[in-house]
């Protein structure tokens, strides 16, 4: 489905965006399907917010950390409250949690959450910021050989270059023509 998408869609940018955004709900279906409360896979929430963190840099992996609390949150909630019931529980109702155990492991995976996707995204903003300055290093370098070409060519008098060998590199019009 996303490469069909990849096709379709011309914003990379949003469309990477909905394809985090549905690995999220297909990470809360799977914690849905084994256990709720009981399930230990909300670390597969971590895996999105890196890949977040990579593709969107340090906003992608704060907007998926924060997508992944307020399911993960809004899953225990409703599990806890038996307004849902898990597939993959073995009970009826989540009576033998106490409250204060529910909202500690809710803010201990939203704090995990937030945590890794500042961590995961401090490379990215490395590599972007190196991205950056190197194209305007580059754009500089572009300058400096156009300046350049420009004196050489501008020069009244003769100019030859010659590599170690003796070899012509670069010569002017006016050397040219002498």
């Amino acid at each position: 489905l996303y490469i069909l998408l990849l096709k379709v869609v011309r914003d990379l940018e949003k469309l990477a965006y909905l394809q985090l955004l549905v690995d999220t709900f297909f990470v809360t279906a799977i914690i849905y399907t084994t256990g709720g409360i009981e399930s230990f896979f909300s670390f597969l929430y971590i895996l999105t917010i890196i890949n977040g963190s990579i593709l969107l840099y340090r906003k992608g992996g704060m907007t998926l950390a924060s997508s992944s609390s307020i399911l993960y949150g809004l899953l225990l909630d409703l599990h806890y409250y038996g307004v849902i019931r898990p597939i993959g529980s073995p009970l009826d109702y989540a009576v033998p949690y106490q409250s204060s155990y529910i909202f500690f492991m809710i803010l201990a995976n939203i704090a995990a959450f937030y945590v890794v996707a500042f961590l995961s995204s401090y490379p990215s903003e490395q590599a972007r910021r190196s991205k950056v300055e190197l194209q305007a290093k580059e754009n500089d370098l572009i300058k400096l050989e156009a300046l350049n070409e420009w004196i050489i060519r501008s020069i009244t008098s003769g100019l030859i270059t010659l590599d170690g060998e003796r070899r012509i590199l670069l010569f002017n019009p006016a050397a040219e023509k002498i």
